[in-house]
């Protein structure tokens, strides 16, 4: 069976909203499993740390998953944490429609993604 290939665009009118972590990898569909309580701990503490900081400087805002950032129409991530600068808020629109200033991955079920694939796409979309 082959396998069913979206945008984001057709995504959005046929699936329901969701707090499923699931992200569009070369128009693929995939969806991860649940975050862990260990996951959501250390998100949280880096988070609010990172926001603190965030605020007190007045640098821009921080974003924590689930939220679409939409890099292509068939590239779409959730991002563990992201940040946005001032100069970048622009992208900040009723989704994420760009290339945020920092994103976060808690390495803990998708490693290999995490670490590898997200990275290389983060780093080529900058």
């Amino acid at each position: 069976m082959e396998k069913r290939l979206w945008t984001y665009d057709e995504l959005l009118a046929v699936m329901p909203e969701t707090n499923i972590p699931s992200e569009l990898w070369d128009g693929e569909l995939v969806m991860s499993p649940m975050p862990t309580p260990d996951h959501q701990r250390i998100l949280m503490h880096f988070a609010m740390a990172l926001q603190k900081f965030v605020a007190a400087e007045k640098l821009g805002e921080v974003f924590i998953a689930p939220l679409d950032v939409i890099l292509t129409q068939t590239q779409v991530v959730q991002p563990d944490v992201l940040f946005i600068s001032e100069r970048n808020k622009g992208i900040v629109q009723d989704r994420i429609r760009g290339v945020p200033d920092l994103t976060a991955e808690i390495i803990c079920q998708t490693p290999q993604r995490d670490k590898i694939e997200k990275k290389a796409l983060y780093e080529n979309s900058a």
